[in-house]
């Protein structure tokens, strides 16, 4: 290795000493492993724990699901308006597809032709039923 390589700046070339890292002992060596092997073994341990995803109970599955379901809101893009999707709207939903004679679909999968169907038909039965829903 050299030292003051540029002579741009005025400087002469000269060898400069290196000396290499060298571990005295055997006793060293062993040291230098283990440690070698105890990082390694920590990180291959560690992984998945670092990409583990916290296990949530049952009860507070249901929990989410029932929160989720009723803070839902839809958006209607045909009348340009939100629904939230409640017990309410599900009901709507039901007997929508009750008077088409059709299987129950999560709304999710519908394909945009039967979106807009459903709402054309929510919006003009939502006057008969926040009559009914009044009485």
């Amino acid at each position: 290795m050299w030292a003051g390589d540029s002579s741009f700046f005025g400087y002469r070339r000269h060898p400069v000493a290196v000396k290499p890292l060298k571990l005295e002992t055997e006793e060293d060596m062993d040291r230098g492993y283990r440690y070698l092997g105890t990082i390694l073994l920590t990180a291959a341990l560690g992984l998945p724990l670092a990409n583990a995803k916290p296990v949530i109970s049952g009860q507070d599955h249901e929990e989410h699901e029932r929160q989720e379901r009723e803070n839902r809101r839809v958006y209607d893009p045909y009348h340009k308006d939100y629904h939230n999707w409640d017990d309410r709207e599900d009901h709507a939903y039901r007997r929508w597809r009750e008077e088409r004679h059709e299987a129950y679909v999560d709304y999710d999968h519908l394909k945009r032709n039967e979106r807009r169907a459903y709402w054309n038909w929510r919006h003009s039965h939502e006057e008969h039923e926040e009559h009914e829903h009044h009485n």
